[in-house]
């Protein structure tokens, strides 16, 4: 990742989008905490890429601050709704990462209604992490 990083600079190539609809009353604190167990869990997700004398170095945080932004669309109509979804799913699946401060993953919560929300999820996919190898 890190040398086709370096080819091709801001690319959102091997972004992986996924984006889940969740129904019914949602605690987003206790969403947000979720995330955070698993990244203070797992060094991969507290992963950074440096580059040292030309060549990548691997960097674990120690401990990373999972973010959660909330976009409110309650105040828009059903079909105004379905746009901005669009628009911003689109927008998050171009934004590419940057290996050198970027955790691999991401998220954006939208709040449709008190019992209605969509979250995406982007994280970078690599031969490492969907099992294949690198050809």
């Amino acid at each position: 990742m890190w040398f086709l990083a370096q080819l091709e600079p801001n690319s959102p190539f091997y972004n992986q989008p996924t984006a889940f609809r969740l129904n019914g009353e949602l605690q987003i604190p206790v969403l947000k905490q979720s995330f955070q167990e698993l990244i203070d869990r797992h060094e991969t997700l507290r992963t950074t890429f440096a580059t040292v004398e030309g060549k990548p170095v691997q960097v674990i945080d120690p401990a990373v601050k999972f973010l959660l932004p909330v976009v409110n669309l309650e105040n828009l109509d059903r079909e105004a709704q379905e746009r901005e979804i669009q628009n911003l799913a689109t927008q998050e699946a171009q934004r590419p990462f940057n290996l050198e401060r970027d955790l691999v993953v991401r998220s954006l919560l939208l709040r449709l209604n008190p019992l209605e929300h969509i979250i995406y999820l982007l994280h970078i996919i690599s031969s490492a992490m969907n099992g294949r190898s690198p050809s």
